[in-house]
C-alpha cells in the first residue's frame, strides 16, 4: 500500500509531555509563520533543504549503515534512545536503504526523519527506506514500527523486500502501530500491499496543506472515526482525501471545514464505501469510479 500523507495524523494535545512550540521544532515548523524551516545536521553529507534542526541525531553516527545488508536495528534503537534521554528528540536517516530485521519502538516524543518532503512510493531504492523483513507469515505479530505518545514519523519510505508478487500476498504483521496520543505520520510512504487503518486520528493542516490523505496504491485504506480540518490551503477546491486507486472506506468521520470538497474518487479505484459521516454546509463527494462506490447515509450540518 502506498499512502502518502500531506499532513500528520495525531489525536489530541497533551501539553504536560511536549508543548507546541517544541513540537512545531521538531517538524520542522514555526509557530508564527507555520513555514518549514532548519536544516540537516552537519554529519550529514547528504544534506537536503527543509531537514531536521542542527541538534537531529544521525543514525550513522550509531553505525547504521544504509547498505541493504546489514542489520540496523541495534543501531536504529540506540539513536531513538540517545535522543530520548538528551531530550535532542529527532534522530536523522540520511538517504540509503536500511536493513531492519527485527522491530522498532520510538520513544515518547521522538521524531524518526528521512531526507524527503515527498518520499516516492512509486521508487523503492531512493531516499530514507526502511526495509522491513521481521514477520512474514504472521499477521498477528509485533508490528514493524510502534509509535509512543508525541512521536513522529517524516520523510521515510518502508517497503518489503521479500513480499511475493503473488495473490495472496505473504502476511505481515501490521507496518506501524501508535500506542498513546499526539502520533504523527508526515510525508511517510508504505509501498507493497495490503490494508491501512485509521481509527479516531485528528488531521489538521498547515498553510502547504492540500490534501490530507493522497491514496495511490493498491490496497485498502480505512478512516474510521477521524476528524478532518484545515485542507485546501493553496487549492480551495481540493478534497481532504484524494483516492487515485486502490479501496477506501470512511465512516464515522467528521469533515470540519465549511463548504470545501470532502472526498474525490478517481476511475482507478476498485472499491469505496463513504457511509456515516458529518459533512459541513454541502456534500461534495466527487464519485468517479461509478458503481465501484457506495456512498450513503452521511449527514450535511450547517456548521
Amino acid at each position: 500500500m502506498n499512502t502518502r500523507l500531506g499532513i500528520s495524523v495525531c489525536t489530541r494535545m497533551d501539553s504536560q509531555n511536549i508543548s507546541r512550540r517544541r513540537m512545531l521544532s521538531c517538524l520542522g515548523l514555526t509557530a508564527a509563520s507555520g513555514t518549514l524551516a532548519g536544516a540537516l545536521p552537519a554529519s550529514a553529507a547528504e544534506a537536503e533543504k527543509g531537514g531536521p534542526s542542527p541538534m537531529a541525531l544521525n543514525v550513522r553516527d550509531f553505525g547504521a549503515v544504509g547498505d541493504g545488508i546489514k542489520d540496523n536495528t541495534a543501531a536504529f534503537v540506540a539513536a531513538m534512545r540517545a535522543a530520548a534521554d538528551t531530550g535532542n528528540y529527532c534522530v536523522f536517516v540520511p538517504r540509503g536503504r536500511y536493513l531492519i530485521k527485527g522491530n522498532l519502538e520510538v520513544p515518547a516524543n521522538v521524531m524518526l526523519q528521512g531526507v524527503f518532503d515527498a518520499p516516492s512510493g512509486r521508487n523503492p531504492h531512493d531516499g530514507s527506506v526502511l526495509l522491513a523483513v521481521e514477520g512474514a507469515g504472521d499477521a498477528k505479530g509485533k508490528p514493524f514500527i510502534t509509535l509512543r505518545q508525541s512521536c513522529t514519523l517524516r520523510g521515510l519510505t518502508i517497503f518489503y523486500p521479500e513480499q511475493k508478487l503473488k495473490n495472496p500476498p505473504v502476511a505481515y504483521p501490521w507496518t506501524i502501530r501508535g500506542h498513546g496520543d499526539n502520533i504523527s505520520l508526515i510525508e511517510v510512504a508504505k509501498s507493497n500491499t495490503g490494508p491501512v487503518k485509521f481509527t479516531a486520528c485528528g488531521f489538521w493542516g498547515v498553510p502547504t496543506t492540500d490534501h490530507h490523505a493522497v491514496l495511490e496504491g493498491t490496497g485498502h485504506t480505512t478512516f474510521n472515526g477521524c476528524h478532518f480540518n484545515g485542507w485546501g490551503q493553496r487549492d480551495k477546491s481540493a478534497p481532504a482525501i484524494l483516492a487515485r486507486s486502490g479501496g477506501l472506506t470512511v465512516t464515522g468521520c467528521d469533515f470540519m471545514d465549511l463548504g470545501k470538497a470532502q472526498i474525490t474518487l478517481e476511475p482507478e479505484v476498485e472499491a469505496a464505501l463513504i457511509y456515516g459521516n458529518r459533512l459541513r454546509e454541502k456534500q461534495l463527494i466527487t464519485n468517479r469510479a461509478g458503481s465501484c462506490a457506495q456512498i450513503g447515509m452521511n449527514v450535511v450540518s450547517r456548521k
